[in-house]
């Protein structure tokens, strides 16, 4: 009788082991956790300016920032607005960065057009907007409005 108690216990203590065994990370803190695939890395991105409101020919600085838990590598930055008559943007750039956690900025420096009227582009208010792309795919994305007087 004795030995079956044993056997019993034995038995129930090894499946339990096993079960154990198997079951997936749980993330405790000071362990080592699931990280979700890069596709499903959470971004927190924004958008800045030096001012809300410019005129002909003043300097425009933006400032795109990305906070990311995970290293994110070879990923295109692109900034684009304010379409002229033509359909061209007269804010348009876009730069190559690799994000280290918890994150980066970069600022891009434009230049209103000069002439409203011969450049196309009329006093208003403007989207600009900021991309995220990796591997040729936009991941993120965020907008500014502006506004353009004469």
């Amino acid at each position: 009788m004795k030995e079956a108690v044993l056997l019993i216990i034995f038995i129930l203590v090894f499946t339990a082991f096993l079960a154990y065994k198997n079951l997936p990370e749980t993330g405790f803190p000071g362990e080592n956790s699931i990280k979700p695939p890069e596709s499903e890395t959470h971004l927190t991105l924004n958008l800045s300016s030096n001012k809300e409101v410019y005129h002909s020919s003043e300097e425009v600085e933006l400032k795109t920032t990305i906070e990311t838990p995970a290293k994110l590598e070879n990923l295109t930055i692109k900034v684009y607005g304010i379409k002229d008559r033509s359909g061209r943007f007269r804010i348009d750039g876009e730069r190559m960065v690799d994000v280290e956690p918890p994150g980066t900025s970069e600022t891009f420096a434009f230049r209103m057009p000069s002439c409203y009227g011969c450049a196309g582009v009329s006093p208003g208010e403007y989207e600009i907007m900021f991309e995220i792309i990796k591997d040729g795919n936009t991941i993120g994305n965020f907008s500014k409005t502006i506004r353009l007087e004469g």
